[in-house]
């Protein structure tokens, strides 16, 4: 008589997986399912619990219905949690071996490997049963009963892969490691949960390539914008008479081809590739400029309406026209501070009131770019998961 664990999510299939466990029961008696092995003292190690269920089992039933990953509120998934109670049975019947069925309910598809945590990665080779809760039941519940029946009779030893597995290449990351044998370091998991990546490295590929399908644009557009605020205003200085020969040589002879380059660069397969750090090192450039034009021009009074003007303008366009992810705006802004505070320190004739003045705007700029850069990203975020899922199940 085999012994059978049914591991399912209560509020995605809990009336379908009891159904499913009476049929069983009935076949090979009470005895045999083991299930509901959630239900454990408090104060008890889950972990050990469900390994010790776990080696006294014969076969493992993974019931998948359309909530299985466990959808909460902002994005997440309950599968991607270390302490999911669900993704610590499906591990453990991985990693010891254990035959493994899914059976689809619901209408469920299958979860993508990209969509699995590592560890969970293999869940997405195995052929899966499925079970309809219509007319159909007895039928796919019958084909299910038969499988289980072989992989019984197969006789599997503790600890090989699953059959299904045996000559399905092991998954790979990036850089052509096992999946299962990539662990995200705590990092990674805290940069999740808040919605700044993705610890599956293909699942960050795949949103990356979206992001710049649809916003690589902007990005170019925002260089055009730094470039005409760099040409009206240089003008500006030119025309009032306030430039000297240094400064006029810098912005038209140096900084501004420097610029077009750079735009003309962005329509190379290179910067494509690349564009978060290309449109980053285009900031990081015309921030350096920006100041070195400040330092040329030499006012006799220090603070200028223009030349304030002309920072919220490069501001605007570097950072937030710009489609940096998060991080790259917390870079980018760390980078403007450091310029801004080497600025003030070279030049001491700058009295407090002009300094703190620039130092506040500065500051409350980097803090607004930051959270319109966390904004729009989780959005992005959020909305490139409920496409991928709405792909997987279409209606």
């Amino acid at each position: 008589m085999p012994n059978i664990l049914i591991s399912y999510r209560r509020e995605d299939s809990d009336a379908i997986a009891g159904r499913i466990r009476d049929r069983i029961a009935s076949q090979y008696g009470e005895d045999a399912v083991f299930m509901d092995i959630d239900n454990i003292p408090f104060g008890f190690d889950f972990r050990k619990q469900v390994h010790n269920a776990l080696i006294k089992n014969d076969v493992v039933l993974a019931i998948i219905g359309p909530k299985w990953m466990g959808p909460l509120r902002g994005g997440l998934l309950r599968i991607r949690e270390d302490t999911d109670p669900v993704r610590i049975e499906i591990e453990t019947a991985l990693n010891r071996g254990i035959p493994l069925i899914p059976v689809l309910v619901g209408r469920a598809a299958m979860p993508k490997m990209a969509d699995l945590p590592p560890s969970l990665a293999d869940l997405a080779f195995l052929n899966a049963a499925e079970v309809s809760a219509g007319r159909d039941f007895n039928q796919h519940i019958e084909r299910l009963l038969r499988s289980i029946d072989l992989l019984v009779q197969k006789d599997i030893p503790a600890g090989a892969p699953p059959q299904s597995l045996q000559d399905a290449p092991a998954p790979t990351t990036k850089q052509g490691s096992a999946a299962e044998g990539h662990k995200p370091s705590p990092a990674a998991l805290l940069f999740e949960r808040y919605g700044l990546v993705f610890v599956n490295l293909e699942l960050e590929r795949a949103f990356l390539a979206s992001f710049r399908a649809r916003y690589y644009w902007l990005g170019q557009t925002a260089m055009m914008f730094g470039i005409v605020a760099w040409l009206v205003f240089g003008a500006t200085d030119l025309l009032s008479g306030t430039s000297g020969l240094a400064s006029i040589r810098f912005r038209f002879m140096l900084a501004m081809p420097l610029m077009l380059v750079f735009f003309g660069l962005s329509f190379t397969p290179l910067a494509r590739r690349y564009w978060q750090m290309f449109f980053a090192m285009f900031a990081v450039v015309g921030i350096i400029c920006m100041y070195i034009a400040l330092i040329l021009v030499g006012p006799t009074s220090w603070f200028r309406v223009e030349q304030a003007t002309m920072s919220f303008m490069l501001f605007m366009a570097f950072v937030g026209l710009a489609p940096f992810t998060t991080l790259y705006t917390l870079g980018v802004g760390l980078f403007i501070l450091a310029i801004h505070a080497l600025y003030l320190a070279s030049n001491p004739q700058l009295d407090a009131v002009h300094q703190v003045f620039y130092s506040l705007f500065v500051a409350a700029s980097y803090a607004v770019a930051c959270m319109a850069a966390w904004v729009r990203e989780r959005f992005l975020r959020l909305d490139f998961i409920a496409r991928t899922q709405l792909s997987d199940h279409p209606t």
